[in-house]
């Protein structure tokens, strides 16, 4: 037998890739299964088959991405890396995004379409902002006690502005360019340094 013939596909997990992708690009309410189905080439069924609704494949994108969220914290963790390399690291996340096209953080764009999701993804978006959030609070408060960070008012104060301008910069480099991205990255840098 060659190996060829003993790989097998993983159905669910490129729905799950197709999904998050279409939601980054999309949102929630831009993409159908069918869509889903098209980019695969696999019968819509296929999809139902794996996730029984909509709804519980976008929370299932968002949960994953959340799981993916807190490997990435505890590595850093692992890694002993000070409190600018890991700001630097999250930033980086949201580099990565800004430069990936037309994609945005698959939270921002849930949040963007709050009112019109399900209350499953929006469950989902809650825990992953909350997650990210107390990460980023954490950050701010060990960075501003060692006196690597300055920033008037309280930590998590500081990461919802810091979070805001990340979601917000990755939109507008939408329409307008990466450069703008970088330009708010360079402004928070700037504006924590004190």
């Amino acid at each position: 037998m060659s190996a060829a013939t003993t790989v097998q596909r993983d159905t669910k997990r490129e729905i799950l890739d197709a999904a998050e992708a279409m939601i980054q690009e999309l949102g929630y309410n831009g993409f159908s299964y069918q869509h889903i189905a098209d980019l695969l080439g696999i019968k819509n069924a296929a999809v139902h088959y794996h996730f029984r609704s909509k709804a519980d494949l976008g929370a299932e994108v968002i949960e994953r991405y959340r799981r993916r969220f807190q490997r990435w914290a505890e590595q850093l963790e692992v890694q002993r890396k000070g409190v600018h390399a890991k700001l630097e690291a999250f930033f980086q996340i949201y580099y990565d995004l800004s430069n990936n096209g037309q994609r945005a953080c698959p939270a921002g764009m849930l949040q963007a379409e709050f009112n019109a999701i399900p209350e499953e993804v929006r469950e989902a978006t809650r825990g992953l902002m909350i997650d990210l959030q107390e990460w980023l609070t954490g950050l701010l408060a060990q960075g501003r006690e060692a006196g690597a960070f300055r920033f008037p008012g309280e930590p998590a104060d500081q990461a919802v502005v810091i979070a805001a301008t990340l979601q917000g910069a990755l939109q507008i480099a939408r329409s307008c360019g990466p450069e703008r991205f970088d330009a708010a990255v360079a402004q928070l840098k700037r504006q924590l340094a004190g």
